[in-house]
């Protein structure tokens, strides 16, 4: 199991951030292998560790720690393909956010979860993932993903949106140094938060996107969902199940009833579905475990007390007991090995 991957699509972003700051973006992306990004193939991805290592090079190279905010306001909806012609012909300003976040696994997947929409009182909330723990290779990820949002909300709306009272943004990690650089967010930021989340009251999520063509929407629906199809299709019930485990395992152990809830059937009902295809829940949160924990000592620098947090275990030292009978080597001796 991989821990995600992203379109390289998406990358226009990042190279546009860097040429901004007057650095070199072809030589970067030259020397992580992606020196042919405009003849890609549409459905072309990198995994996200290597999305990771180059936005935390990127950061080195311009100097600005900032830069996922700068890759924010240079993200544009075509950036998405297929999917992002979907979203800009949508009906309101929320339903182009919405749009993006059903059909998310067209451009990226990552085995911690996947984005949401939350309704509240009078407001709608957009939440992107939680990525945590928090360090110098990921924060630009969630400035870029929402710095994105906001792009597009004030594309679609055809106007600034420093008006949009109401409006507001929650952010997981702590404040950063370069927190002076969220005034390019029109609306208030909240650091130190539960969730990553963009709030839109329904005056603002309501109003009508002015790219919108309910003609030209359903068709490009029609081609997304294909394509969706296509990504899922196939799927037996060990990797549905594999797939909900990573994704509830931080912090906690999910159990076969939690899993099976999730899923709409009876624990018994599942335990059945998996002896036919000769597995068990048991085996099934075993390897996924040991698929994820050993990517995350081989491609990234997550210690192993953050990696053991991610795992669901009790401790590091039960983490760490688990990867010795995995590998019949220790997370520090396996790390130094593949490096």
């Amino acid at each position: 199991m991989q821990l995600g991957n992203v379109q390289v699509n998406f990358l226009q972003a990042m190279r546009s951030a860097i040429r901004l700051c007057q650095q070199d973006a072809d030589t970067l992306f030259g020397q992580f292998g992606l020196a042919d990004l405009e003849q890609s193939h549409p459905d072309r991805r990198i995994s996200i560790p290597h999305y990771m290592r180059l936005g935390h090079a990127a950061i080195e190279l311009t100097g600005h720690k900032e830069l996922g905010l700068i890759m924010g306001q240079q993200t544009q909806l075509h950036h998405f393909g297929s999917l992002g012609f979907c979203a800009q012909s949508s009906a309101t300003l929320k339903d182009v956010l919405s749009v993006l976040i059903c059909y998310e696994r067209l451009f990226s997947e990552n085995s911690r979860g996947h984005s949401r929409i939350i309704r509240a009182d009078n407001k709608t909330g957009f939440q992107f993932y939680s990525i945590s723990p928090y360090n110098d290779y990921n924060r630009f990820v969630v400035d870029a993903v929402i710095g994105g949002w906001l792009s597009f909300l004030q594309d679609c709306n055809g106007e600034s949106i420093k008006n949009w009272n109401g409006a507001s943004i929650e952010i997981e990690f702590a404040q950063p140094d370069y927190v002076s650089s969220y005034a390019l967010w029109p609306v208030p930021v909240h650091f130190g938060m539960k969730q990553n989340i963009l709030w839109l009251p329904d005056h603002i999520g309501d109003k009508v996107n002015q790219f919108a063509n309910p003609v030209s929407h359903q068709q490009m629906k029609q081609i997304c969902l294909k394509q969706l199809e296509q990504i899922t299709k196939g799927r037996n019930i060990q990797q549905q199940v594999s797939e909900l485990i990573a994704m509830h395992l931080t912090g906690q152990t999910p159990t076969l009833e939690f899993i099976s809830a999730e899923m709409q059937l009876e624990p018994w009902t599942l335990r059945r579905k998996l002896h036919k295809e000769n597995s068990s829940f048991k085996a099934l949160l075993d390897d996924t475990r040991k698929a994820l924990a050993t990517r995350y000592i081989r491609d990234t620098h997550l210690s192993n007390g953050e990696i053991s947090y991610l795992m669901g275990f009790s401790t590091p030292a039960a983490f760490q007991k688990a990867f010795k009978r995995w590998h019949n080597l220790s997370p520090g001796q396996f790390r130094n090995q593949h490096r």
